[in-house]
């Protein structure tokens, strides 16, 4: 680990990453869908499907830039994921073309696949254990505060022209890259000395971590309902109320109100329950909050109801994300954060990519069938589920740490051990 002042400067670059990413992705994402449907023509589908296509190679190609990260260095790796991810964000707002916008979500995803498993590798090694649930959620806060004002400027410049918004997107990762590059420190999982193991000796640890494997795979619930936000959500939005400046004002609710809520929740379920149970509630609170938009409808409580569906949401969206990269990091031998992060993430590669096109499918069956609430029935239900089975995973590793039971050694790398 590096000199306090280092660190200092190191953590204070990963959180101003944080904000930055944020605000770039949330100018350019939730509008994606509305002007792949209302300019461009394509239907709520196909529009899913390219976010979709964006979320499986990011999240499919994740694992490698962390294994990558975890050899050269996490520097180099977040520097280039983020010029990368800037010229994707350019080609969104500039391509008319189905074929453009396909190759734009698939270098925006190489961008990401490099720098954001690798950016939670970095903040969790600038920190000791008892340590990383306050550094995660500052990163979050810091990420919900670029979250807020991203919408807000897309919104402002929607009416001069989307191209302008991939432009002014894509802006916010090349500060990003040129923040990494000149001020971020050399970083790595192996202060201790020990060498990087092979990724096929990384991807064996893996397969034989039953604790991680069990929590990733509930992670993919999770992702499947935080991606509504970027689908199902704004669609629903625009067809209650005609307006796309309407999504810009959710999301600023849903960011306000994660910046709000975010540490108190935090303080509050760190005094009580382990970090998977605080993950099983914030899921809880994500699918009732999306089950909320079920009565939305034409009229004039309808704007009521969309900000009280973000408001819920965001709380377990504030409580659920600082503390799912806590139970990553605790599970994950330190020589090889970044590789793990990576594996974690094909949860959203699978979740994520799922509740894209699935999003956008509900959305069309509801609009021809006039069921305007299945596609929410169907998301408070599955938060429900996804919940119970985090609750039950919380308790199960609980059972494993009481006085006198060791571990498993499949389960659990025990100090030091590292991979073999």
């Amino acid at each position: 680990m590096p000199g306090t002042g280092r660190r200092r400067q190191g953590i204070a670059v990963l959180l101003a990453n944080s904000a930055l990413m944020s605000a770039g992705f949330f100018m350019l994402i939730p509008l994606l869908s509305v002007h792949l449907t209302r300019d461009l023509g394509f239907s709520g589908a196909a529009a899913g499907a390219v976010l979709a296509v964006r979320q499986a190679t990011q999240q499919g190609l994740m694992l490698f830039g962390g294994a990558l990260a975890d050899r050269i260095g996490y520097r180099p790796v977040i520097a280039a994921g983020m010029l990368v991810r800037s010229l994707g964000f350019f080609g969104f707002g500039l391509g008319d073309s189905l074929a453009v916008i396909l190759l734009s979500a698939v270098v925006a995803a190489l961008g990401g696949a490099l720098f954001e498993a690798t950016g939670k590798a970095a903040l969790a090694s600038l920190a000791p254990p008892h340590e990383r649930a306050r550094l995660f959620s500052l990163s979050s806060l810091a990420g919900g505060a670029g979250s807020t004002v991203g919408p807000l400027l897309g919104v402002v410049l929607l009416p001069y022209s989307f191209a302008l918004i991939g432009v002014a997107s894509g802006a916010f990762f090349f500060v990003a890259f040129v923040l990494s590059t000149l001020l971020l420190p050399s970083l790595s999982g192996t202060g201790d000395g020990r060498p990087v193991p092979a990724l096929r000796q990384t991807l064996r640890a893996v397969g034989r971590h039953r604790l991680f494997l069990a929590f990733t795979a509930l992670l993919t619930g999770y992702w499947f309902l935080h991606n509504q936000v970027y689908v199902a959500v704004p669609l629903r939005a625009v067809q209650i109320t005609g307006s796309a400046s309407v999504v810009g004002l959710l999301y600023a609710v849903n960011a306000v109100a994660g910046l709000v809520l975010q540490y108190p929740l935090v303080q509050l379920a760190g005094a009580r329950v382990s970090p998977a149970g605080a993950v099983a509630a914030g899921v809880a609170l994500m699918g009732a909050g999306l089950g909320l938009m079920a009565v939305a409808s034409a009229g004039e409580m309808a704007l009521l109801v969309m900000l009280a569906s973000m408001v819920v949401f965001a709380a377990g969206r504030a409580l659920a994300e600082p503390m799912k990269d806590v139970v990553t990091a605790t599970l994950a031998p330190p020589e090889a954060l970044g590789a793990f992060f990576g594996v974690a993430f094909l949860a959203l590669a699978v979740g994520g990519s799922a509740g894209n096109y699935a999003g956008g499918w509900l959305f069309d069956v509801a609009t021809a069938s006039g069921a305007y609430a299945l596609p929410w029935v169907v998301f408070a239900l599955l938060g429900m589920a996804v919940a119970a089975g985090l609750a039950g995973f919380s308790r199960h590793q609980a059972r494993r740490a009481l006085p006198g039971r060791a571990p498993a050694a499949a389960d659990v790398p025990g100090p030091g051990r590292g991979i073999p």
